[in-house]
């Protein structure tokens, strides 16, 4: 259990630096940060069954992840973690957005990511829940954001994972650093 709150404080630390470091560098015109491919074109809802398209994406420094509501292992840290970035960049406004995209569609409905939300301290000005077809969501996750998803929108959360955050700078949406740290799953 201590390795695991270990894990989570140095990620958090990591994705929070590299944030602000995204910002500070935004002012330049010449970035460092790779460029792994293009966020495709792509149209969910949030929380409020309000529809949220990847323009939402440009101009701002955007931390991504991916959750469902009924998982029981990382899921609730990784929000929890989430919460925290949104906690300390809020003197930053709307320069940071934070996006949760939810792999179980069939079970997280708007609704039931709103009050996932509200469990966590969302300020849905800056922190959208998102779903929407599983075919859609596993484009989004796979083909945009370029992380694993099984056939089935099943998760096998192992022993050993990770947490990964993905922090997305924008112009066009074509500019992304992907973080994690390591962390032995208790048990």
């Amino acid at each position: 259990m201590r390795f695991l709150k270990l894990g989570i404080v140095i990620s958090l630390a990591f994705v929070f630096a590299t944030t602000i470091g995204i910002i500070r560098q935004g002012k330049s015109k010449d970035s460092s940060l790779p460029v792994y491919g293009t966020v495709e074109e792509f149209q969910l809802v949030n929380q409020e069954n309000t529809v949220f398209n990847s323009q939402s994406l440009n101009g701002r420094v955007t931390v991504v992840n991916f959750i469902f509501t009924s998982c029981g292992g990382v899921c609730p840290l990784l929000t929890q973690q989430m919460a925290k970035i949104q906690d300390k960049t809020k003197d930053l406004g709307n320069r940071v957005q934070l996006v949760s995209i939810s792999v179980d569609p069939d079970k997280d409905t708007p609704a039931r990511l709103n009050e996932y939300g509200k469990r966590y301290g969302a300020d849905y000005k800056r922190w959208v829940f998102l779903t929407g077809p599983i075919e859609t969501i596993r484009r989004v996750v796979v083909k945009g954001f370029m992380n694993a998803m099984s056939e089935g929108n099943r998760v096998k959360v192992q022993r050993r994972t990770f947490l990964r955050s993905l922090i997305v700078k924008t112009s066009s949406s074509s500019t992304s650093k992907e973080t994690s740290a390591p962390f032995a799953k208790p048990g």
